[in-house]
Order: structure tokens, then sequence, then C-alpha cells
């Protein structure tokens, strides 16, 4: 009697693990532009070449074990790649897996230039004042290649550190237009909006409920 060897299922794509953070608009559409950006050969796929570009585009840190792992479960064969919802779910949790409390702690503190552990409207102002001082090098940034316009080639010579200082830069670059506008009654009203307690100042939990109720 002839032994018949059993024939190995193929298996089932693992379901990452799910976070209860959501993300922000601006966040969504990064990861829809960055299907685009990085299927470079327009197949509608991402292969692995093209995932680790992304990754590091992106300030995502994965091994090539992790990598090799995520493609053997989607891609099993090798011919394929990530599709677009594959590649939005996989970099969606991703990015959740991030801990936002030290990015919050890290802008809360800038904001609180004397260290009260408050924001006021001094502070604000302060913050304002202190952009007007560096305009020249602000106007100097907007010139420089954002990275949503550098090619897959250009970020892929950038090191995550670059790309990293480049992401603080932009983001600073929008805090800058959006503060640049801003009245005193424009920042009072602020200020009242979020401060729970009313003693005219955010504190540190205060800010966390600004960044994001639900998740922080």
């Amino acid at each position: 009697m002839s032994r018949v060897t059993p024939t190995k299922s193929p298996r089932t794509p693992r379901t990452p693990k799910q976070s209860n953070r959501q993300l922000t608009r601006d966040q969504q559409r990064e990861i829809r532009e960055a299907f685009d950006i990085f299927d470079t050969d327009k197949s509608n796929s991402i292969d692995r070449h093209e995932f680790r570009v992304a990754l590091t585009a992106m300030g995502i840190q994965m091994t090539k074990k992790e990598i090799m792992d995520l493609f053997d479960d989607y891609d099993p064969q090798g011919n394929v790649g990530l599709n677009r919802d594959q590649f939005e779910r996989v970099i969606t949790e991703k990015i959740r897996e991030r801990d936002p409390l030290f990015e919050a702690r890290k802008t809360f503190s800038l904001l609180d230039h004397d260290s009260t552990g408050k924001i006021t409207l001094k502070n604000l102002k302060y913050a304002i004042l202190d952009i007007q001082k560096n305009m020249t090098e602000e106007l100097q940034l907007r010139k420089r290649k954002k990275l949503k316009d550098m090619t897959p080639e250009e970020i892929g010579a950038l090191t995550p550190e670059e790309i990293q200082i480049r992401k603080d830069e932009e983001e600073t670059a929008r805090f800058v237009n959006q503060l640049l506008v801003m009245k005193d009654a424009d920042l009072l009203a602020m200020i009242k909006e979020f401060d729970l307690d009313g003693d005219g100042q955010i504190s540190y939990d205060e800010f966390l409920n600004i960044l994001n109720p639900p998740s922080i």
C-alpha cells in the first residue's frame, strides 16, 4: 500500500492585531496616496521592493523577516504582491501601533515654553512671535521639495532620520500657517473651547483630549 503524502493547505493571511486608535483624515489620505506613489510599475499591486521603500518613506519599521512573513501570507507564490486593500490594511495597523503619547508630549513641551505644565495665551503668543522671528528659515523650507512631490528613488536615498526630520518640518509649516492668521480673540476662544476646568489654560490632559479623545 502506497503512502499518501498530505498536501499542505495554503496559509490564510494573518489578520493584523486591531487597535482602537483611529487615524486622522490626513493619515488615511496619505496611506491611499502612498499606494499610488509606490506602485511604480502601475501594476495595481505593491511588490516587496516597493513595500520596503514605502515603509521607509512613511517612517515605519519592519524587520526583513516580518516583511517576508507578510508576503508569504498574502502572496505565497511571490508573483502578485499586495493589492490596494491589503496594503492599506497593513499600513493602517502599523500606524495604529505607534505610541501617540510620545508625539503628544513632545508637542505639548514645545508650546509650554516656560515649563509651567499649562498652555496659556502667553504661550501661544510666544509661539507666534518665535515663528515670526524665524520666517526667513520657514520660507526656505517651503522652497524645498516636499516628500509627497519626491520620486520613490529620491525618497529611497534618504535615511529614516532624514525622512522623519522632513515630516516634522512639514508639519511645523502647516502649524505655522494656521497660527499666523490667528488673533488674540481667536486664541482665547480656542483655549476656552478645550479648557474643561475653566482655569483659562490648557493642561496636558486637556491637550490630549484635543488631539484624540477616544484613543489616547
